[in-house]
């Protein structure tokens, strides 16, 4: 448990810098995004359910800002774990239907493209 609970403690500094330099220095809001989720996940783990919600909720708003739907549909799973395991079950439920919906959207996405693909293929054929 303690080689385990030291390497959390590292993660959680490593992603603490990534954070930091993703935020100041490189201004990219998609890995700030990304990196926010996955800290979110990370202090959720250790049982900060309520700074892995407020990591999650700023993950969510950001990806959403960027039109990233995967980023979006990972941090409405891992904020409807966080709001079940803060023994909140509706508003994990309800973090789950939307992320459900997410994970629709980005399904007819891909569909979509496939299709777009046969024709650009199908044209390119002729």
């Amino acid at each position: 448990m303690a080689l385990r609970q030291g390497l959390c403690s590292e993660a959680k500094a490593r992603l603490s810098r990534c954070l930091k330099c993703a935020h100041g220095e490189l201004n990219n809001h998609e890995l700030v995004s990304q990196t926010l989720n996955a800290l979110g996940s990370l202090v959720q783990a250790q049982g900060d359910t309520a700074q892995a919600k407020d990591m999650l909720m700023s993950s969510f708003t950001l990806s959403k800002a960027a039109g990233d739907v995967v980023a979006q549909a990972g941090a409405l799973g891992t904020l409807a774990r966080a709001h079940a395991t803060a023994g909140a079950p509706a508003e994990a439920h309800e973090m789950e239907r939307y992320a459900a919906k997410k994970r629709a959207l980005l399904d007819k996405g891909v569909r979509e493209a496939a299709l777009l693909e046969g024709h650009v293929r199908a044209l390119q054929s002729c």
